[in-house]
């Protein structure tokens, strides 16, 4: 029984979701330490596209078994999966921005729950739009 669910695929999402969301925010952490000092918006940028390099092939090859042979849907996949993830960034910088600016909130606080919102959007776009089909071309 716990076999089947550490093999599903919610729990290979939240497992692969959590270790992108840790590379997110450790991106997120050393480019706002005050060595390199870019402000929320440039540090949340450059995190986003660090870590959605590392959840394509999480996503892929991991939590949707996609095994696209074909050029073209393979090209598809990955085209698809950075428009949404451009969505997901616009989410994530408009929830920091809400969060810092309007709540005051502390910026790795706000980071944390704007990561919530931002697997949850992620999920559902993958699932149902991205990888809907497992059947190899």
């Amino acid at each position: 029984m716990m076999k089947r669910y550490i093999q599903s695929e919610v729990f290979r999402y939240l497992f692969t979701g959590v270790l992108t969301t840790i590379v997110n925010f450790i991106t997120f952490i050393i480019c706002t330490a005050r060595a390199i000092g870019y402000d929320y918006k440039m540090a949340t940028t450059i995190a986003w596209i660090i870590s959605v390099a590392f959840a394509f092939f999480m996503n892929k090859w991991y939590v949707f078994d996609s095994k696209s042979v074909n050029q073209y849907k393979a090209m598809k996949e990955f085209f698809s999966f950075f428009l949404y993830r451009i969505f997901s960034l616009l989410l994530d910088l408009l929830a920091m921005f809400v969060l810092i600016e309007v709540f005051s909130i502390s910026n790795a606080l706000s980071k944390l729950i704007a990561n919530i919102f931002v697997i949850l959007f992620n999920y559902v776009t993958s699932k149902y739009i991205i990888f809907k089909s497992n059947t190899t071309d």
